[in-house]
């Protein structure tokens, strides 16, 4: 895992949709002089999710700095002081009575270039007094306009730590990476690691809500190449400016089995 590098990026426009897992809080009550009995079935997975487009004018994977820092939350002042300059693009919520959960963001990527990254941010609050397990993936089944576009594209996943610094995972690429059914998703997850996120419960021991970068480039071609990716240096050259429709970016939220207070956040 490395350190965020001074390098900068472009914001694209993003079109967010949510597919949820639905559930609500039920309660059933028998009454008749006196109420025999209640059953409730509390929502195991209730988290807040806010994703960002960083505003970044040199384009190359570092957001601007904020003229003044921002606290995130000031109600938690455990939470980080953000300095980097991130656009709200809106905020979604994955709920269920059951132990799995999932939300799909949609991205699109417009007029990539050579070494230019987009970079986004996404703020996860867990809600509920249970512990949720992480997973990240992108599912590039439904993507639409110049597919091949794909073939050039490098993600990787980050962290925000406790100090605002991001530690980012291994990069992955859409050209050599892809797996499950029909090769069409992208695991972010790094190799061997657990990303976990407290319940409620615990918000005083280690917080409550966790924050990740998600960055996409058009790597260099000499790095494609490295990775054993079959492209031509002319089609590389011929993908410039093209444009990605209908990315998926999909977080997974899962209660672990026997887990009855909260998971415990990850370094």
């Amino acid at each position: 895992m490395k350190k965020l590098a001074a390098r900068k990026i472009p914001v694209i426009a993003l079109i967010v949709s949510v597919v949820l897992l639905a559930g609500t809080v039920a309660a059933w009550l028998s009454l008749g002089d006196y109420i025999e009995g209640m059953n409730f079935s509390i929502l195991k997975i209730n988290s807040t999710v806010t994703m960002y487009a960083a505003v970044d004018s040199n384009r190359n994977g570092v957001p601007d700095l904020l003229d003044t820092p921002l606290d995130p939350d000031s109600a938690d002042p455990s939470y980080y002081t953000e300095k980097y300059n991130f656009a709200e693009k809106g905020t979604d919520y994955a709920q269920s009575e059951d132990p799995v959960a999932e939300l799909t963001l949609k991205d699109d990527i417009t007029a990539a270039f050579p070494s230019q990254v987009f970079t986004y941010k996404f703020k996860l609050v867990n809600n509920s007094d249970t512990g949720n397990v992480l997973s990240f993936k992108y599912d590039t089944s439904v993507a639409s306009g110049d597919t091949q576009l794909l073939n050039a594209l490098s993600v990787r996943l980050g962290s925000v730590e406790a100090d605002g610094s991001v530690v980012f995972y291994e990069k992955k690429y859409f050209g050599k990476d892809l797996s499950g059914e029909n090769n069409k998703i992208l695991d972010l997850m790094p190799a061997g690691e657990k990303i976990e996120i407290n319940g409620g419960i615990a918000a005083q021991a280690g917080g409550n809500r966790r924050d990740f970068w998600v960055q996409i480039e058009m790597a260099p071609y000499e790095e494609l190449t490295k990775q054993g990716i079959v492209l031509t240096e002319g089609n590389y050259n011929g993908l410039q400016g093209k444009s990605l429709k209908d990315l998926n970016f999909r977080i997974y939220f899962e209660v672990e089995i026997g887990d009855t207070s909260s998971a415990s956040v990850a370094p």
